[in-house]
This record gives structure tokens, sequence and C-alpha cells, in this order.
């Protein structure tokens, strides 16, 4: 049996968060699998603030290319 990840702290529902692997696409760019976590009890994920901010920052950089294509 695989043994959980569970975080020190509790999601904002009282429930236990968990390390998972995540599909995660933003604005319809597809960012592939990244470690995330998920809630036990009521299912909402989350991605740390590193992964946001490499996924905000490569958003930024395919919006500019795609603007200066038109």
């Amino acid at each position: 049996m695989k043994e959980e990840k569970v975080l020190p702290y509790p999601c904002r529902c009282g429930g236990r968060l968990v390390k998972v692997p995540m599909h995660v696409e933003y604005f319809g760019i597809d960012f592939g699998i990244r470690e995330g976590h998920m809630c036990t009890k009521c299912g909402d994920e989350y991605l740390t603030d590193e992964i946001w901010q490499e996924i905000e920052d490569k958003a930024k950089g395919l919006e500019f290319l795609a603007l200066r294509e038109k």
C-alpha cells in the first residue's frame, strides 16, 4: 500500500491535505502533470505558490508570442 504524504495543516473544510500528482490546465494551456495538494474530505485541489508562479510565467510568455504572431 502506498503511503500518503499528509500536509501538517488542514483544508479550509477541516479535511486532510495530501500530496498528489494532478493534471494542470490554465487558460487552455496544458502544463501536464504537477504535484499538488488534494483534500481527502471535500476534494478541493491546490497548487503550491512555486508551481503557480512557474505556470503564470510560462503562460505570460506564450501569450506574448501569440499576440506577436497576430
